[in-house]
């Protein structure tokens, strides 16, 4: 690697200097310190940090109920439906046996001229 992509590597990975994003950016940190001062943004926003983090829990934890509350409606709705299905299956074997027996009957009172 020449001078220039060791700089940019530098830059990028290491330098103390180079602004970077509070590693709880995802969870709604705003905070962008310098890398050198990322211990001591942490240790200084760590309040903020677990509130943060609070606040993401309880919101994924909602979602969850919600849909773990849909899910439940699905599943009810979809049993119900099996159990139609299944009702209608066996109204349906019913009726080819009920035809298969009248075949047979038919076929076996056939005589033969």
């Amino acid at each position: 690697m020449g001078p220039l992509g060791i700089r940019v590597s530098h830059l990028k990975d290491e330098c103390g200097y180079t602004v970077v994003a509070c590693p709880l950016a995802a969870f709604g940190c705003l905070e962008r310190p310098e890398r050198r001062s990322l211990a001591a943004h942490a240790a200084d926003a760590a309040l903020n940090h677990v509130e943060l983090l609070t606040a993401f829990a309880t919101h994924s934890k909602a979602q969850l109920d919600h849909q773990s509350e849909a899910t439940a409606v699905q599943v009810d709705r979809l049993e119900k439906e099996i159990a139609t299905l299944e009702k209608a299956n066996a109204a349906l074997v019913s009726k080819l046996a009920n035809h298969t027996e009248r075949t047979t009957s038919s076929s076996s009172s056939v005589s033969l001229i």
